[in-house]
């Protein structure tokens, strides 16, 4: 009911277990982790947010019909990077142009995915995915 107070929870649960060891992350068609989208901020913490098109768009092929999907809760882009190892997945073609920008592009808050690269993570892609790389296939 109040979700300001479940994300000060969550924040308050991740300092007390010492922070997250190991966070695997899925990156969406318009360069989001974690329901972070474009435009949030690297020093976002825990919190709710209102989704993209995209993302309302392509997330109905996790219901069995029409779903009106407008937010979620969140950690934030900084809660995220604060992990100690940091693995962003990135598969399907539909990905490759997102996949180009988030490894290869400038850092930015437009595309979210491309904050990790601040701190080292590790970007795993399937072949479609990684077609665009410039260093596809090295």
């Amino acid at each position: 009911a109040d979700l300001t107070a479940e994300c000060e929870d969550v924040e308050r649960f991740i300092d007390e277990v010492g922070g997250i060891d190991y966070l695997v992350l899925g990156m969406g068609m318009n360069g989001h982790i974690a329901l972070n989208e474009p435009g949030s901020t690297f020093s976002s913490r825990a919190r709710a947010v209102s989704l993209d098109d995209t993302t309302r768009r392509v997330g109905q092929k996790y219901f069995d019909g029409p779903t009106a999907l407008t937010g979620g809760v969140t950690l934030g882009v900084a809660d995220l990077c604060a992990a100690r190892r940091i693995a962003v997945a990135i598969y399907g073609a539909h990905k490759a142009d997102a996949a180009r920008a988030a490894v290869e592009g400038a850092i930015s808050e437009e595309l979210p995915a491309s904050a990790p690269r601040r701190v080292g993570a590790l970007y795993v892609f399937d072949e479609a995915a990684a077609s665009l790389l410039s260093r596809a296939g090295s």
